[in-house]
């Protein structure tokens, strides 16, 4: 009786410390859901490397999850990784591989290794668009870069259209934000992609 009484007394303390316990544990486990989604990184060298394009922002600079996946790329280029480079994303008036291919100019990359596919609208049409460069080139290895959470269904839409395929998912650390914002924001991204990653399948196209 005495229990109940304290915890009568101290119902809001209690259900204070629960809410916070709540919180504090999604917060923990919540970045670990979605490490199915992601491909492991296998770096080799290839034919050439092909970056994922992501929207931009309204006033048609990079998003974050753009401007990490296109340095992410260029430094692999400089690496050695390939001797090529493609950026695939559409998007109006500006387009994403064209953003892409203006900044990897800027951080001094060769032209002549620039590859830009401007009317890609999804990933699968990514795949599509790229598998006609690599068939004009005589290509067959690709380093695939796009983020974490995308990776596993971009591989996999490669692979359908006959790729070899190799994964470079942009690490995913500031998904880890401690304020509620950025854990909203990482709950969206794996359940967005999760329900596309089973569209894909449904379709076919993985």
């Amino acid at each position: 009786m005495e229990t109940l009484r304290l915890l009568s007394e101290y119902r809001w303390l209690v259900a204070g410390c629960l809410v916070v316990g709540t919180v504090v544990t999604f917060a923990w486990i919540l970045p670990y859901c979605g490490q199915w989604l992601v491909a492991p990184t296998a770096l080799e060298k290839t034919d050439a490397i092909v970056v994922l394009g992501s929207g931009l922002l309204e006033d048609n600079s990079h998003s974050s999850d753009s401007l990490r996946r296109t340095i992410q790329g260029i430094t692999l280029l400089k690496k050695g990784y390939a001797p090529h480079i493609i950026f695939t994303g559409g998007g109006w008036p500006v387009t994403a591989a064209q953003k892409m291919s203006e900044l990897a100019l800027e951080m001094g990359v060769s032209p002549g290794a620039i590859t830009a596919d401007d009317e890609a609208e999804s990933t699968f049409e990514n795949a599509q668009n790229v598998r006609r460069i690599f068939d004009e080139n005589g290509w067959r290895s690709a380093l695939v870069v796009t983020s974490a959470w995308h990776s596993l269904r971009g591989s996999l839409v490669f692979r359908k259209q006959g790729f070899i395929v190799y994964n470079a998912p942009v690490t995913y650390y500031e998904k880890h934000g401690r304020l509620v914002s950025a854990h909203i924001d990482l709950l969206e991204s794996i359940s967005i992609e999760t329900v596309k990653l089973i569209y894909y399948r449904w379709k076919g196209w993985i």
